[in-house]
């Protein structure tokens, strides 16, 4: 049986290791990523996202195209000058994509909130509707978007995932998050109405 030791890439230069994995050396992808993944976190930090799970998905995004589109580097700049541009560039895609993901305006949010509103006096109905939209619109965008295309629209996690584009785990995590925070939003504000948007 042969064994095989690690290869040592301490002296290898970022440009040979880019080289390398166009040339087929797994590892000196692997590498590449473990010496640059600090850099990469800062790309995406600098463009304003702090959501981990969100991160996760964008350095995951980031690093595919870095494996697909190695041989476009052309030695202009640095690799890791190179790779940064690239994370932060698709960082941004992300940001812009979701910026452009449509969110209920207050008249159709408030034709979701019919059948809550429902539930109370009329001459109360109307303000319950305003609150409730004033306590989704003070949650983060991502647990809002998410809480609003689950319970207001009906979709299932999975559709939810199709249509964010990320994990139905992270749509999960982030249902559960909104409910709570929903609900502290709203006893914080002396309402009592979480029981009746959201079940726990």
């Amino acid at each position: 049986m042969t064994i095989r030791l690690a290869y040592d890439y301490r002296a290898t230069t970022d440009a040979e290791l880019l080289h390398g994995h166009i040339a087929g050396n797994r590892g000196a992808f692997n590498e590449l990523a473990r010496r640059h993944h600090k850099l990469m976190w800062r790309a995406i930090r600098q463009v304003g996202v702090t959501n981990e799970d969100e991160g996760c998905d964008i350095l995951q995004d980031a690093l595919l195209k870095v494996h697909r589109h190695a041989h476009r580097w052309d030695g202009s700049a640095k690799v890791g000058t190179w790779i940064f541009a690239l994370v932060r560039n698709t960082a941004l895609t992300h940001i812009r994509a979701k910026s452009r993901r449509v969110e209920p305006g207050l008249i159709e949010f408030e034709e979701r909130m019919k059948s809550v509103a429902a539930a109370v006096p009329r001459e109360d109905s109307t303000v319950m509707r305003l609150d409730l939209h004033r306590y989704v619109n003070a949650m983060a965008s991502e647990l809002k978007e998410v809480l609003v295309l689950t319970t207001l629209y009906g979709l299932s996690e999975v559709e939810v995932g199709e249509r964010l584009g990320i994990p139905v785990g992270t749509v999960k995590s982030r249902k559960s998050r909104a409910r709570k925070t929903l609900r502290e939003i709203i006893t914080a504000d002396g309402g009592d109405l979480a029981p009746m948007v959201v079940a726990a």
